[in-house]
């Protein structure tokens, strides 16, 4: 900071050839930067929790719809499962085309989701004021790799759902 005031205070007297600096000469005022220092942060948080809030539960609920969905395919399968492993697959590799499955199932909906984002983005930035600089608003490659994690991890969850019995034989079966 002290070298920060230093360098203002002289370069604002490098304007002035004969005016002399005023009497409280002026200072910067550093804040780190890690807290986020933003204008608009007061004023947006909460209703940003409550967004975040309400996006969790919409997965929780997506999430329970497509376990429920894939709950139901299952006992639909359960003939093809049966020809399947009376034609020599085995459990494991069973469980690992039914994981596949779903971890597609939550690729495609994330990147169903992230292709949302970038387009609609753009119209919900017209509802911030005019001081507000887009480019703070912009997603970027950790956003996208977290909502890409998160629609994955929310496949496989709700796809473990429906085969969980096959789960527990196979770590039954890996224990013995």
């Amino acid at each position: 900071q002290a070298a920060a005031t230093t360098f203002y205070r002289n370069w604002l007297d490098d304007g002035r050839t004969t005016k002399p600096r005023p009497d409280p000469a002026p200072v910067l005022q550093l804040t780190p930067a890690n807290t986020g220092h933003s204008l608009l942060r007061g004023q947006y948080r909460q209703p940003l929790l409550l967004l975040m809030g309400g996006v969790v539960l919409l997965l929780l609920i997506a999430s329970a719809n497509v376990a429920t969905l894939l709950l139901s395919r299952a006992a639909a399968r359960a003939r093809e499962m049966a020809v399947r492993t009376a034609i020599g697959a085995t459990r494991l590799r069973l469980v690992r085309q039914l994981i596949t499955e779903s971890v597609l199932i939550g690729l495609a909906g994330g990147v169903g989701g992230w292709i949302v984002c970038v387009y609609l983005g753009r119209f919900t930035l017209t509802f911030l004021p005019p001081a507000a600089e887009a480019w703070q608003f912009a997603p970027d490659l950790r956003v996208f790799a977290s909502a890409l994690l998160i629609s994955v991890g929310s496949g496989l969850v709700a796809g473990v759902g429906p085969m969980s019995w096959l789960v527990l034989v196979l770590i039954a079966l890996l224990m013995v």
